[in-house]
Order: structure tokens, then C-alpha cells, then sequence
């Protein structure tokens, strides 16, 4: 349902002012950009469109999303802040630092340039002695001898400000002073226990995901066409509303992702009315360092260069004003299609106009002036790839000498600043991938020629921002993991009608993924102990297009189907499974025959029938999928599981007490034949995994 809301009413629920009835609503979403609406009305008799003009809000239906919280289907224990307090990367809370009481200072030093004192609380450094002069007997908070250094010691990183009130997730008792906590999307870290008071306790019910299935659109601009009697109008998603919210200036300090947005909110001039959470951690993601004036709330999340969500390559995802900037950890979600030269509605193009292989990385020295690296560049590995050398300039925060913005006076030696400069350097081959060439794949499913173009790109309809595709190019034999940077929605009939997927290149933001469970993943109440027998049947769900056994991906099992015609007397191949072929043998032409019907087990030969004396039987390969049990150390959120032999690991499930019951994680395959696995909490604990292995 189509709603409008007019200016005033704030109540988004119900039917709003009224039910539109447009002939054409469509949605078009860019990650991490613009998220607009486009719709024609009708001119009619009931005055419905009169509603539309600019301010007033437009719901409507958008794909199915989950944003998971730090808990999401677990138990969990809730505390709140009882004072303005801290999330800190480590157990250590600032300490006072106190010298001798001024004038008491002899003791320590008096007449020396550089003897510190202390002075009504606060703390100096003696910069100019002359004990001749009567300033000498001056208190330091009066004198031009001295500078005012630290009182306290920093302690450990901030991660997150925690303002009285706020709500965390309870991980562990650290010990008699400290609880390791969690943030409600998952940022870990340490907090004084007299800050905290316990709350409530949240069943798995009361911990589920941010389910998003409407969203809400400010239109902008109204036009009336009288002679076709239609109006047509652009809306933008709420959250652009961010952009009416002025920065008062503002300067940051390889601050960790989380505090960077709470600084950026700290200074907004005008209050916003929803909030904005992160999950990103400053261990994982770097930290932020820029200077914002008169800039709005929106350039400080999204500008290309100086954003939050691009300089941590973050997902960028939306609820109405709520916004997140989410981690991406790059898991496949099993999404695959295949592309053929000359298909209608779709396109692939490759473009190398962007391509970097050598980067001159420039911060400032001293004096301000041009600071580059002894050796001026930083190469690529792919440099000698490509006929040409393509050089692009970096300009890199920080100047030597001058305050690195980290809160405890230190300052950018040049040292320092020049390993800084090559580290940013070499990110734009690691991380974005300026050394690749990049791929763009265009579907329009309206446009789709044949049933059978259609079934080759159907799974394209379900995806989601940042999930990631695979792409088979029939006619090179290549395969792509492209990830799905835009999509468009037909509001009327709820589905999508067009999607972008790009590389890193393209997108210039590093690891991607979706998050969301997709309808043909598989599901934990699918996984139960006898799930032995039936799993093959399940691995064809999740992936009905296998049908070239050499086009394999990591984490899932190839199986084929080979329909043979069978003749009398005759061994016959109906299918693979992983690399193992299965097979049926007919025996001569029977002049009569007899059904055996047999339970068919792995590994054995079975009688299956006879005729004419003669018995028929089916041989059947050992059994494809084992499942393995144990314990699994996960640090952030991260855990490993060593290769099997002679298996691919195709799902894992999860959980963190022996009475719970298990729900599937993320799996994302190493080069060394390991496999990465992603809970949904981001706290360091092990937990009890079920592994699920399909044989090669």
C-alpha cells in the first residue's frame, strides 16, 4: 500500500492522509548515494493528488531487509549507564598525574627549563627560567614562563562516548572493576562497573533483527499536467532530511569510527531526529581523521573523499532516519548467475580509464610545504600487467609536528607521517583496488528476450545492496564477484526491475556483503541431526543453476544432472556430485522382471529388482556430506575452521550454551584452504559450532 502523510502529521502509521492509486512508482537505491522515488499519479476524482506537494511524505513498500543487532536470536542480559560514561578499547581508565605543588617545587628541579608543577588542579611545564626576575615568584596559571600540559593520563582509546541512559549488551565480568560490554550493533570494549546498573533480561524473541519492509519519501517536486490530467514527482528518502542539519566546525583526530560519528553528531547545530549507530570497531577499520566546517550532516557521512562511510568502506543502510554504518565482511550468499554476449537487458562492460598502478602519496612537512616520501612512490604488484604506468597524487592528513588529533598531545613526527603515507598508499591497491580493471554488469529484467535469458538471471530479483554475485562469463570461461551496487523497485507490483553489480574498483569501498538471510539459504530449522540423508537435496535448492561442474565457488557443492536415455545392457551416468560420479547399470532385456525396491544406503550395492534370472543392482558413492562438532575460538567476532581433507565446507551453525539451539553464520573460503566464519556478535568467547562438509 501507497501512502501520503501531509506536512504536520508525524504519525506514519495507518493509511496517512490518504491511499494513493499511482500508475507508475519506482523506487532506485546507490549504495552508500542517492535513494530517490519517481511516481505519476492520476488526476483524480476523489482529490487524492492533491496531497502531493513538497514536504509532505510518501510510504511505500521497499525488498525486505534485516539489520542485525549485537544479540540477535541469543539471550542477553541489558545494562544501562548511570552517569555520562565510556566504552574503552582496553580496562584502563585515566589517571590523575600530579607533581610537586607549586611553589614546593625545588625538589623537583626550580630554575630548569622543562620542571613540571602542579597548581590549583592543574598541571604546567616550565618553558623560560630566570631567577633573577620577579616573574619567577609569579603562579604559573599567570605566567607567560609557563604552558599548561595534561592532568590526567588518557587512558585507554575511547571507542564510544556512553551518555547517561545508554543501553548495552552484557559480554563478561572482566574483573571486580571492569564488565566487557557491547553496544547494541556490536562494538566490544570495557566499562567501569560502578558506571553501570543492571536492566533488564531479553529472551531470543525480544533480540530479533530490524526487519525493514516500508520506507518514508519527502517529495520534493510536484508537477501537474493538465492536458494528460497526471501529476509526476520526485521524493527523496527522509534521511536526506540530514541534509537541513549544519556542522558547527569541527575537528577530528584518528578518532575510532564510532566516536568520529559521535563527534559529528555532538556538532550538529540543530537537533536530528533519528539516530546514527555504527558497528565498526577501530581495530578492524582504522581511525578518522578530518576537519569539517559549514558542512551539512549528510557530506559528513557520504562525501566520496572526506566521508565516514567511504573512508571505513563501510554498507551504508537506511530505516527511515535511523542510519547505520554497518561492517562489510564480504560473505557470498550463494547468488549466481550466468552472462552471454548479445542477452537483451543485460550488459558487461569492462573500463581500464580509472586504473591506478602507481601512487605519490603528499602530507606536509614543518613548514607546511610538500612533504613526499624518500623513494617520491609506492608501485602496484599488477605495474608491469599493464603498457603504461598510470600515477595518481594522494594527499594524506597530518603535518610533522603538529597535533595527530588523538587527545594525548601527541604530535606527527616525520617518521611517523611517512609510514602513514605509504600505508594509505598501498590501501588504494589492497583495499580499493585501483589496479584492477573494472567490471560493470547491468540487468533490466523488463527488458529480459527469453524464458531462458530470464531463468539465467532470475536470482538477481532477491538480492539486496552489498550483496555480492557471482558472475560466470560463458564466453571467456571467466568468473566475477561482483557486488550489487544499485537496484530499482517497482513499488506497485513489489519487485525489483533492475539491478548494477561492480567490483571494488568500482565501488571503491573494499569487502562487501548484504545483511540478510535470502530465501535459499539454508535455515537452522532445516538443520537437524539426521540431516545426513536429505542435505543433497537442499545443497540443489541453494544452487539451481549448477549445471557446469568446472564453475565451482568456495563454500558450496557441485551437482549435476545428466539424464541419460537408458538402454538395456548398458552402465549409464545420471549425475555428479561434487567430483563423484553416480551411476546406473541395466542389465540384458528382460522377458520378465521383478521389483526388489531396496532402501538405497551410501557406499553400498543394492539389489534393485530382477529379470529373466538376472538381478539388477545400483552401486551408490560414499556419502557426500559429513558433519563434524566442536569448539571454535572466535576473537571480534571472528573465528577459524581448519580444511578437511577431501571436503568442502559448505555450512556452519552456532551457539553459545548447550541448552540454545543452533543458528547458521557467515563462511567466507582463505587461500590456504582455511575457512573464515562470522558471527553475529562481535564479542571474543568460544562457541560450539556444527559444520557441515560436502565431499570433493
Amino acid at each position: 500500500m501507497i501512502c501520503v502523510f501531509d506536512i504536520g502529521n508525524t504519525n506514519y502509521t495507518g493509511n496517512g492522509n490518504a491511499v494513493l492509486r499511482p500508475t507508475e512508482c519506482t523506487l532506485k537505491n546507490v549504495a552508500g548515494g542517492n535513494y530517490d522515488l519517481t511516481m505519476t499519479h492520476p488526476i483524480d476524482p476523489e482529490g487524492k493528488w492533491k496531497h502531493l506537494v513538497p514536504g509532505a511524505v510518501i510510504r511505500c513498500p521497499v525488498p525486505r531487509e534485516e539489520i542485525e543487532n549485537a544479540f540477535a536470536g541469543y539471550e542477553a542480559d541489558v545494562y544501562k549507564t548511570n552517569v555520562n560514561a565510556e566504552l574503552r578499547e582496553s580496562a584502563s581508565a585515566p589517571t590523575a598525574i600530579v607533581y610537586p605543588t607549586w611553589p614546593d617545587t625545588t625538589s623537583s628541579g626550580a630554575g630548569e627549563v622543562g620542571m613540571k608543577t602542579t597548581s590549583n588542579g592543574h598541571n604546567y611545564e616550565c618553558t623560560y627560567w630566570d631567577a633573577s626576575s620577579r616573574e619567577a615568584q609569579t603562579d604559573p596559571a599567570y605566567s607567560s614562563w609557563w604552558k599548561e600540559i595534561p592532568n590526567m593520563t588518557a587512558g585507554a582509546p575511547v571507542l564510544v562516548t556512553l551518555p547517561y541512559g545508554t543501553e548495552l549488551y552484557f559480554v563478561e565480568e572482566y574483573n571486580t572493576t571492569w564488565y566487557k560490554m557491547s553496544t547494541y550493533y556490536g562494538i566490544v570494549g570495557y566499562v567501569e562497573k560502578s558506571k553501570l546498573t543492571y536492566y533488564k533480561h531479553l529472551t531470543p524473541s525480544e533480540t530479533q533483527p530490524r526487519i525493514i519492509t516500508t520506507q518514508l519519501f519527502r517529495i520534493e517536486k510536484p508537477t501537474v499536467d493538465t492536458k494528460n490530467r497526471t501529476v509526476s514527482v520526485t521524493a527523496k528518502h527522509v534521511s536526506y532530511d540530514l541534509n537541513g542539519v549544519l556542522i558547527k566546525d569541527v575537528n577530528i583526530g584518528q578518532a575510532s569510527p564510532a566516536m568520529a560519528l559521535g563527534k559529528i553528531v555532538e556538532a550538529f547545530m540543530i537537533s536530528y531526529p533519528g539516530t546514527i549507530a555504527t558497528n565498526l570497531s577501530s581495530d578492524d577499520n582504522g581511525t578518522y581523521t578530518q576537519e569539517i566546517k559549514g558542512k551539512n550532516g549528510t557530506y559528513a557521512l557520504l562525501d566520496p573523499d572526506k566521508g565516514i562511510v567511504s573512508t571505513f568502506r563501510a554498507a551504508y543502510k537506511r530505516d527511515n532516519w535511523d542510519l547505520f554504518v554497518m561492517t562489510q565482511d564480504n560473505t557470498d550468499r550463494g547468488f549466481r548467475i550466468r552472462y552471454r554476449k548479445n542477452m537483451l537487458g543485460a550488459n558487461l562492460a569492462k573500463d581500464s580509464s580509472g586504473l591506478v598502478t602507481r601512487v605519490v602519496p603528499v602530507a606536509k612537512d614543518e613548514k607546511g610545504e610538500s612533504l613526499y616520501l624518500p623513494e617520491q612512490w609506492v608501485d602496484s604488484s599488477r605495474i608491469s600487467n599493464y603498457p603504461v604506468i598510470r600515477m595518481e597524487q594522494l594527499t594524506v592528513q597530518g603535518q610533522v609536528g603538529k597535533d595527530k588529533g588523538t587527545g594525548d598531545g601527541s604530535t606527527w613526527t616525520e617518521s611517523d607521517l611517512l609510514d602513514e603515507m605509504r600505508a594509505k598508499a598501498g590501501e588504494r591497491f589492497s583495499v580499493d583496488k585501483a589496479d584492477q580493471v573494472s567490471v560493470t554488469l547491468t540487468v533490466d529484467f523488463e527488458m529480459l528476450g527469453s524464458a531462458e535469458e530470464y531463468r539465467a538471471l532470475k536470482d538477481l530479483e532477491s538480492v539486496l545492496l552489498y550483496d555480492t554475485v557471482t558472475v560466470i562469463d560463458e564466453e571467456i570461461d571467466l568468473s566475477l564477484q561482483l557486488l550489487v551496487s544499485e537496484w530499482e523497485w517497482d513499488a506497485i507490483r513489489e519487485k525489483i526491475t533492475a539491478v548494477k553489480l561492480v567490483n571494488a574498483i568500482n565501488y571503491s569501498k573494499g569487502n562487501v556483503t548484504g545483511y540478510n538471510v535470502q530465501a535459499k539459504s539454508i535455515g537452522s530449522d532445516k538443520l537437524s541431526d539426521d540431516v545426513a540423508g536429505g542435505i543433497i537435496n537442499q545443497v540443489r535448492d541453494i544452487i539451481p543453476e549448477y549445471s557446469d561442474p568446472t564453475a565451482s565457488r568456495p563454500g558450496t557443492v557441485s551437482v549435476t544432472d545428466s539424464d541419460p536415455t537408458l538402454a538395456w545392457n548398458t552402465r549409464s551416468k545420471v549425475g555428479t556430485v561434487g567430483s563423484t560420479d553416480l551411476h546406473v547399470t541395466m542389465p540384458a532385456n528382460p522377458a520378465s522382471a521383478s521389483d526388489s525396491d531396496p532402501t538405497l544406503s551410501w557406499g553400498t550395492r543394492s539389489k534393485v529388482g530382477t529379470a529373466s534370472g538376472t538381478d539388477l543392482h545400483v552401486t551408490m558413492p560414499a556419502n557426500p556430506i559429513a558433519i563434524t562438532e566442536g569448539s571454535v575460538s572466535f576473537t571480534n567476532g571472528i573465528g577459524t575452521i581448519a580444511a578437511k581433507s577431501g571436503y568442502v565446507l559448505i555450512n556452519v551453525t552456532a551457539r553459545n550454551r548447550t541448552d540454545a539451539s543452533y543458528s547458521p553464520i557467515g563462511i567466507t573460503a582463505q587461500t590456504d584452504g582455511s575457512y573464515k566464519v562470522n558471527a553475529v556478535q562481535s564479542f571474543t568467547a568460544n562457541l560450539q559450532c556444527r559444520m557441515f562438509w560436502a565431499k570433493t
